[in-house]
């Protein structure tokens, strides 16, 4: 169990997540730590194309 902190994550701070969907220009996923949902752009996830099998 991780503990729950309060408020938001400050920037470049490295935050436990699980994904919830996948989307074509993005991913949402939850903030273990703070109890929160968020957004990750696929820009910001691989630095290459990202293809479907």
């Amino acid at each position: 169990m991780l503990l729950q902190k309060k408020g938001f994550p400050e920037e470049d701070e490295l935050v436990m997540c699980t994904v919830l969907k996948v989307q074509y220009h993005s991913v949402l996923v939850g903030l273990d730590e703070y109890g929160k949902n968020g957004m990750i752009h696929i820009s910001e996830v691989s630095p290459g194309r990202i293809r479907n099998k």
